[in-house]
């Protein structure tokens, strides 16, 4: 399960950098981005797990020692209300979004497997 939510958790965090990748910042060149996106999983992987494990010393001092780290100029974060309107979307605007996306074969796999083999992605 925590391979999944990181999986998860990572691709939002790819996804909000990608302005920095191909967007209007383009300050990361895509030479980074396949080493730079596995970092981040992997950041991601052993934050999930800690905190799904905190019953375990080490990670309670994990996850005390990143929440003790959490600069004070950090803002709260919280969605915005149309984020939180569309993620509360009822099961029809829900079933309209699948039928207009297509997940890749690879994703659909892991998706219903939690197996995930990304050893021939060109980004990493």
């Amino acid at each position: 399960m925590e391979q999944q939510w990181a999986m998860i958790i990572a691709y939002g965090v790819r996804d909000a950098l990608e302005p920095f990748h191909v967007g209007e910042h383009r300050i990361l060149p895509p030479t980074v981005m396949p080493e730079l996106n596995r970092r981040v999983r992997y950041a991601v992987l052993q934050s999930v797990y800690a905190l799904l494990h905190l019953d375990r010393p080490n990670c309670r001092r994990t996850i005390a020692r990143a929440a003790r780290a959490v600069p004070d100029y950090w803002e709260i974060v919280e969605l915005l209300p149309e984020e939180r309107a569309v993620l509360d979307a009822d099961e029809e605007s829900e079933q309209r979004y699948h039928e207009r996306e297509r997940v890749h074969p690879k994703r659909q796999t892991w998706l219903q497997t939690g197996r995930y083999d990304d050893t021939e992605s060109p980004r990493g």
